[in-house]
């Protein structure tokens, strides 16, 4: 079943088109990795996806859901069905580990206290977590735990689309490792559709199911990644052949 349909989609900032008709399709219970050089329109795609950004053309239409012309106050239901991992852990600094994951479901829903308290349990948990570090405030956690505390957040929500921005950037290797096992991890424990941008493109063939491939705000690639050596696109040839090298 298709679950996300963007069609057409165009985005400029001045004179830069950074999204040029662009258009795809993401299947439910997918995880798609979305690659490309910097600058190429990523990260301005997902945020077009939660309304962040409100792009000049084209449609989106997420589980049925056309997003053209909609308000701002039409977005919420959206963001509950579809969060967004950011960049940065984007915590807040005067919250508990505990506040910070809870903050959406304050937001969002009607959940009683010990509902919170059970799906906060659930998702510290998920994520790899240990429940002691709820009481903390992220400046006494590592990177690496602030990016799982950030994806927590996320995932109280029980959303039915997860997008990752750069989810390892500032990451060691090991630490990046564990990121990517994890987000493969959420996506069958929780039976999400995952869409992923990246430029890592050797966690791209352990966990994606298909690449979209960008370049100046336009698919190059869209396949398995599995076949991701047969396309003639000299750019998808150039990642291809670094993933080799290593």
């Amino acid at each position: 079943m298709t679950l996300i349909k963007v069609e057409n989609l165009e985005k400029s900032f001045g004179d830069r088109k950074i999204l040029n008709n662009l258009t795809f399709q993401v299947l439910a219970g997918e995880i798609l990795f979305i690659l490309g050089q910097s600058g190429t329109g990523k990260s301005v795609l997902l945020k077009c996806l939660v309304g962040l950004l409100i792009p000049e053309k084209g449609k989106i239409i997420i589980d049925q859901f056309d997003l053209t012309g909609r308000l701002e106050k039409d977005f919420q239901e959206v963001r509950r069905k579809c969060a967004m991992v950011f960049q940065n852990p984007a915590l807040f600094d005067s919250l508990t580990v505990e506040e910070n994951i809870a903050f959406g479901l304050h937001r969002l829903t009607t959940f009683n206290k010990m509902e919170i308290n059970n799906k906060i349990k659930k998702a510290v948990e998920s994520v790899q977590l240990s429940i002691k570090i709820l009481h903390k405030k992220p400046n006494e956690l590592s990177y690496g735990q602030q990016k799982r505390v950030s994806l927590a957040r996320s995932l109280v929500l029980e959303p039915e689309i997860l997008l990752f921005d750069e989810p390892t950037t500032g990451l060691d290797p090991v630490s990046t490792t564990a990121i990517n096992r994890l987000i493969g991890y959420i996506s069958k424990e929780y039976k999400t559709t995952s869409l992923v941008v990246s430029h890592d493109i050797q966690c791209a063939f352990e966990i994606a199911q298909r690449v979209l491939f960008l370049d100046k705000g336009q698919v190059i690639y869209n396949d398995s990644i599995q076949n991701i050596h047969l396309s003639k696109q000299p750019l998808v040839q150039q990642f291809f052949q670094e993933i080799q090298l290593k």
